[in-house]
Order: C-alpha cells, then structure tokens, then sequence
C-alpha cells in the first residue's frame, strides 16, 4: 500500500497537483520477470519505473525474480532493470539491441502488463560438439576447433563416440568446425562448421558437426524397343567385382538411387520374364558412369520383348 501510495503522489507532484484528489486516477498494474537464459529466476534485480526522464521507483527481484508495481497511475511508463555485476545485456556480448529495458509502457485503468528480461550470467561455459555422418553414425579421430572472431581458441580430437568437450569457455561468442575424413572423398560441403554460439556462465552448448561423402544420384532406367518403360526389371549397380545395390525398376521403368559414395560405377539389368536383354554395352549394361559430389544421372538400359 505504501509503495502504491508513493507512486500516486510521485505522479501528482510531477503534474502538479499537490492537493487531495476527489476522484483517484485508474491505475494498472506492471509485473516485471528477471530470468537467466536457461529460465532460473534472477533475485535481488533492481528494476527502475520512469515517466520520460523522472524515475518513479526502484524495487529489486524476489526470490521467484519478481518485481510488481501495484496500483500505477495511468500515463506512458518504462522499465530499467540495473544489473549487478554477476549478470550482463545481451547486448554486451552478442551485438544484440539493449534488452535492459522496455518504453512506451501503456498503462491504464485495468491495465495488466508483464514484461520479461533475459540476462547473462558472467562466467565460463561448456562446449560439446558430436562428429557423426549423414546416417548419424559417430566420426572419431577428427581434428574440432573452438574459434572466435580473433581465430583459433582451442582444438581437440573426437573420441570413439565422436564427442569432442570444450570446458570453461569464456563467455563471448563462439563457433566449432572440423573437416571430412579423407575417405568421405571430396565433397563440396568438406568443411562443416556452426557458430553464433554464445557462452557464458554454467552454460552447455550441445551441436552437432554433421559430415557429408562425397555423394551423388543416380536414375537407371530401362525402356524397350519402342521407349516404353520396362517394369519389375532388376538393376544391379556394380564397381569391379563388387556389386553395391539391386533394385527392381517401377511403373516408369526408373530404379532412383542417392546418396552413391563418389566414384566410377556400372549398372547391369536383368529384365522380367516376356523380355531379354542382349549383353552388349548400352542395352544390357552401362559402364564409365561417373558419380562426382551433388550429381544427378540418368541412364538407359534396353530390355526386348520376346516374340
């Protein structure tokens, strides 16, 4: 009540108007949240309540990091929270818009307003990152680095689990990367990295460093004499002596294969019954096929209907 009170007459003296009021003003009420990034309430935040340039009142954060002006008069109000010295904007460490206070707060008869602060902890944080493949399979023995915009902070090797930990990071603003193994082949996308990754006291910032093959697509298709597709055609995909995939072609005559490790390649058909297919290079089989990074090919096999 005597908080309320304070504000009323605050209020009345910056209008000018010292004498009993026979009809109060509406009022409203402003609820003011301190909390961390991880959403732990923010105790003993000193939040300052102003009109234009003229502070209005300060009250610090309860337990919950909790601030409520009851009882506010109506006009145009803001918000700003002085931190201590264990917490920091936003804005100090990532370059972000002032997030220390709030204007333009409307407060009217009835008016109830929450406002919601985010703040960072000084401190020194933890950085895991995972080294794994497309398939999510963990990547070992590859070289992490931790970088900021100065260069190289530190670098470590992923271990069997493909888990590299950096401990006690300062805070600022960070980023990871490594590099394909070299029997992933040359892929376009070698270097994977993530940043914008920001540290600061207690925190665990967990990525993922997602390594690509070199890969590309393939589309063998099998048509008869007339161009008509061929289903129910089994299509070998071979290298050497080695045979890597089958499939059976569908209604269009097409077998679609991705994500094929670079490399040459050749693909052979064995057609369905009611069809033969010659052994001859470009009916029953297509060999020289190269498959480079991000590739997509097409290629046609010939399947005959028996008379």
């Amino acid at each position: 009540m005597i908080r309320s009170l304070s504000l009323l007459c605050a209020l009345l003296v910056a209008i000018g108007c010292d004498g009993v009021l026979s009809a109060p003003l509406p009022t409203g009420r402003i609820r003011v949240e301190a909390r961390d990034r991880r959403g732990a309430p923010l105790p003993g935040i000193t939040a300052q309540l102003y009109v234009g340039y003229r502070p209005m009142g300060y009250l610090k954060t309860d337990g919950r990091g909790v601030v409520r002006y009851d009882n506010v008069p109506e006009g145009l109000y803001g918000v700003y929270m002085r931190l201590p010295d264990a917490y920091v904007g936003w804005d100090e460490v990532a370059g972000l818009p002032r997030r220390d206070l709030v204007d333009g707060i409307t407060v009217g008869a009835g008016t109830d307003t929450t406002l919601r602060f985010e703040f960072l902890r000084r401190g020194t944080g933890t950085t895991i990152a995972w080294t794994v493949d497309e398939d999510a399979r963990p990547i070992p023995s590859r070289t992490v680095v931790l970088y900021r915009g100065s260069g190289v902070v530190a670098e470590a090797i992923s271990d069997s689990a493909g888990r590299v930990a950096f401990t006690d990071v300062p805070m600022g603003i960070y980023g990871v990367a490594t590099t394909a193994p070299p029997e992933f082949g040359a892929p376009a996308r070698a270097y994977v990295y993530r940043d914008n990754l920001v540290m600061d006291g207690g925190h665990w910032e967990v990525v993922r460093l997602e390594l690509p093959r070199c890969s590309g697509a393939l589309t063998p298709r099998v048509l008869d004499v007339a161009n008509a597709p061929v289903a129910g055609a089994s299509v070998t995909l071979y290298r050497g002596p080695q045979f890597f995939r089958t499939a059976t072609t569908d209604t269009r005559g097409e077998v679609a294969w991705t994500r094929i490790d670079c490399g040459e390649y050749g693909v052979f058909v064995v057609p369905p019954a009611g069809y033969q297919s010659p052994y001859a290079r470009d009916t029953a089989f297509v060999d020289g096929i190269r498959v480079t990074d991000l590739s997509s090919r097409t290629v046609t096999l010939r399947a005959f209907r028996v008379p």
